[in-house]
Order: structure tokens, then sequence, then C-alpha cells
């Protein structure tokens, strides 16, 4: 694993990203037992953009390549058995005004 940034050859980032080297970091947690094991973890380098991505930049992307979120897929009800209709919605969340959530 290299913490250098790539070199010639390789597939280079377009403007305006930062190259974040690799490294090895601590994951996990004993406090939920979906966070377990505790283990050391080893990442490649990766580019990164500067700045978040806008919303626009989201849009064309979507539009580009058909992407479809995760918020925005059918929930898989037999994941998830007894789950109330209304709750089978494709949605997240995030999404939701604090007026929603509390009726």
């Amino acid at each position: 694993m290299s913490c250098l940034p790539p070199s010639a050859g390789t597939p280079s980032a377009r403007g305006g990203m930062v190259w974040v080297p690799g490294g090895t970091f601590t994951m996990g947690d004993t406090s939920y037992p979906e966070e377990e094991p505790i283990r050391g973890v080893s990442v490649e380098g990766f580019w990164m953009d500067r700045t978040e991505v806008t919303n626009a930049e989201f849009a064309a992307f979507v539009g580009a390549t058909g992407y479809v979120t995760v918020a925005e897929r059918p929930v898989d009800v037999i994941a998830h058995p007894g789950l109330p209709p209304e709750m089978q919605l494709p949605g997240a969340v995030v999404f939701v005004m604090p007026n929603d959530v509390n009726g």
C-alpha cells in the first residue's frame, strides 16, 4: 500500500480534488453489537473532492448515470417483515420535516 499520490500512468483526479493518503486505523466499537469486533483496517489512498458536491453536480451525475439513491429505492419487505404499508414507501428520515415526525 502506498501513501503517495498515484504516479504517471495511473488514473488522475479531475480538478478540485485532493489526494488522501492510505493508512491503517482502528474500526469498531463494543457499545453496539453490530459495530464489533474492534479491528485494524487498512485502506489505500484515494482522491476526494476538496469541497462538498453541490445539488447541481449531483443532479448532473444522476442524469448521466441513472443512479438511484438508497432513499429512492423500494423498501425490502422481506428484510423488514411486518413493516406497516405506510413505512414501505421509498424515503429517508433526513428528508422528513420535524413537524411530520412528531405528528
